[in-house]
């Protein structure tokens, strides 16, 4: 099954709820709207590895059973250089992490903020990484998957 295909516009609501079990690590509620009725939150989803201040949820992009949701501070390697998580929808309206997305060009001291945007159209997603460093400058970069 190609989960990035018929892509449906629909929405999620970024939540600064705390969960019981992690502190300060940001929630994303996945709104489920069946025709004519309001909309109901379907499931919270999280970072597996969720840490306190990744800062998850700052940037979402969803298409019909696949959500991508930002966490540009999220430590990669003891730096904060951020990722990306992939959330894919199965039957049911249940969603599952399925894949954490991170840049493999950045010095590993210096923190990009790689997922501060994400972008979603037909079969790629654009991630923004707005301090990578370009030719040693802080100059940002957008990259494609």
């Amino acid at each position: 099954m190609n989960f990035l295909s018929q892509i449906h516009q629909r929405s999620l609501g970024i939540e600064n709820a705390i969960p019981t079990s992690r502190t300060q690590c940001g929630i994303v509620d996945a709104l489920h709207s069946p025709p004519a009725s309001a909309q109901t939150a379907a499931q919270r989803l999280f970072a597996s590895d969720g840490e306190r201040l990744d800062f998850f949820g700052a940037s979402v992009s969803l298409g019909n059973d696949v959500a991508f949701v930002g966490a540009p501070n999220d430590h990669n390697e003891n730096a904060a250089l951020g990722s990306v998580y992939v959330f894919e929808r199965l039957a049911g309206n249940t969603w599952i992490e399925s894949l954490k997305l991170t840049s493999s060009d950045d010095a590993p001291n210096h923190g990009e903020f790689f997922g501060g945007s994400v972008s979603l159209s037909g079969y790629r997603v654009l991630v923004g990484a707005p301090r990578s460093v370009v030719d040693g400058i802080d100059r940002g970069a957008a990259y494609i998957f």
